[in-house]
């Protein structure tokens, strides 16, 4: 997985960049999230994060989907595969 969105909040490395990214939105407007899904869990189907309602009348389950084209996946995985190796001199590796 590449870190387009840095990993700042805690169990962020659980989400793809794009669920990192709308958590990271999610925040400044509804408060703290929960990440539910987590990498290697068990569970299967289980929604992405949980945020607990602003007026404490409960929780609300928040699944972070996309949606792309053909092409688009094939770019993305190319680029992944092809890229992945490179690293910039003077850089960190991540």
């Amino acid at each position: 997985m590449s870190d387009l969105v840095p990993i700042t909040l805690s169990d962020d490395e659980h989400l793809k960049d794009d669920e990192r990214w709308v958590r990271h939105l999610l925040e400044g407007t509804v408060g703290q999230t929960r990440v539910i899904d987590r990498r290697g869990g068990s569970e299967q189907g289980k929604h992405d994060l949980e945020v607990d309602l602003l007026d404490g009348s409960g929780i609300a389950a928040v699944e972070i989907t996309s949606a792309a084209d053909s092409a688009r996946l094939r770019a993305s995985a190319r680029a992944d595969r092809y890229l992945s190796g490179l690293t910039v001199p003077g850089s960190q590796a991540g």
